[in-house]
């Protein structure tokens, strides 16, 4: 992983690199805010791997973050799952079409749950680096399931393809996921926008991304909270 200064050519051969193999990637910068300078990372874990695999990326990401605020936030496709292989594919396959819903539910919304061992670890890792979760997120799923996007099906072509699509419609209906975060350090949530999700974003002819984009607003301890709600829908 590299982290320096990076002009925009420069970021955009790194995403190119990822694209080619890179297992994940982030970027880490420092905002030169006035009043509360910081460090804002984003980043992209990878979801073919398992748990065990994003918390090692994890781990490194955190070694190259500088002590004092920080906001971290991306896309770290907390399944709870492991993929790659056919035993692998069977098995979640199988938890998702016979677990009692609401256990589902329960795993697929609170992969940081519970707190020390965490279903997917490398939210105990935030934790014991100081960046705090839950008052930076809405309690929601930000991805719908959508078996057409699995590169596992990629091995079926035509009128076999479209067969299995249809027989795991019913999985899709009962599954969604949530895998975008935003944690923070030496930051506190601010009250005039509570963490959001917008689901309809991610969804029919106005969806933006397959994910629903997520967001918050955050204080430092020293800055009073403005008054009113700002649009969160620019």
């Amino acid at each position: 992983m590299r982290k320096s200064r990076f002009t925009e050519e420069q970021i955009v051969g790194i995403l190119r690199e990822a694209e080619s193999g890179v297992d994940f990637i982030a970027l880490v910068a420092e905002v030169l805010h006035p009043e509360t300078p910081f460090q804002c990372i984003v980043t992209h874990l990878d979801v073919h791997g398992g748990p065990s695999d994003r918390a090692q990326q994890m781990r490194e990401l955190l070694a190259a973050v500088a002590p004092g605020r920080a906001v971290l936030a991306g896309d770290l496709n907390t399944t709870t799952f492991s993929r790659g292989g056919l035993h692998r594919g069977v098995a979640t396959l199988g938890t998702l079409a016979c677990a009692p819903r609401a256990e589902l539910q329960a795993r697929l919304n609170a992969p940081h749950a519970p707190i020390g061992r965490a279903r997917e670890p490398l939210f105990d890792l935030l934790r014991v680096a100081s960046f705090a979760l839950e008052p930076f997120n809405a309690n929601a799923p930000s991805l719908d399931l959508r078996f057409d996007d699995l590169h596992e099906l990629d091995v079926l072509r035509g009128p076999l393809r479209d067969v299995a699509l249809r027989s795991l419609r019913r999985i899709e209906r009962r599954v969604v996921r949530r895998l975008d975060w935003i944690a923070a350090r030496g930051f506190e949530p601010d009250a005039a926008l509570p963490p959001f999700v917008l689901p309809e974003l991610a969804r029919g002819a106005r969806a933006a991304s397959d994910h629903a984009p997520i967001g918050c607003a955050l204080r430092s301890p020293r800055t009073r909270s403005r008054p009113g709600r700002p649009n969160r829908r620019g």
